[in-house]
């Protein structure tokens, strides 16, 4: 499995630059982390302007948020320890895979206790 992982860091390192590797490894994380909830102000944007198909464009968008979330974190603590990136950008790299992970099904479970509620 070690084996795999190295190969698809060594992969992706090839495909980019060596000055973008570090940034590379901190948005896969950081994405997760955002896309959330600028995607649901958006959508509400849309709906407020009288798009009817927003609110179905806004739970796909919550689908889409939590699996990107499971995945990339999934990925990030799983490879970054090939990357040979410095101590404090693995770190930081582990910290934001973790809230990626667990920042979308929060935000959901908290949005359902808000409006959810009688």
């Amino acid at each position: 499995m070690n084996d795999f992982r190295m190969a698809l860091v060594r992969l992706i390192r090839s495909k980019l630059r060596a000055e973008v590797w570090p940034k590379f490894w901190i948005l896969i994380p950081l994405l997760s982390v955002v896309q959330l909830p600028i995607g649901l102000l958006l959508f509400q944007a849309l709906a407020f302007l009288g798009i009817a198909e927003a609110p179905r464009w806004t739970q796909l968008h919550i689908l889409i948020s939590v699996a990107y979330g499971l995945a990339s974190g999934i990925f990030a603590l799983g490879t970054v320890d090939f990357a040979e990136l410095s101590e404090s950008h693995t770190s930081i790299v582990k910290w934001l895979a973790r809230a990626g992970m667990v920042f979308p099904i929060l935000l959901i479970l908290t949005l359902f206790a808000i409006f959810a509620s009688p």
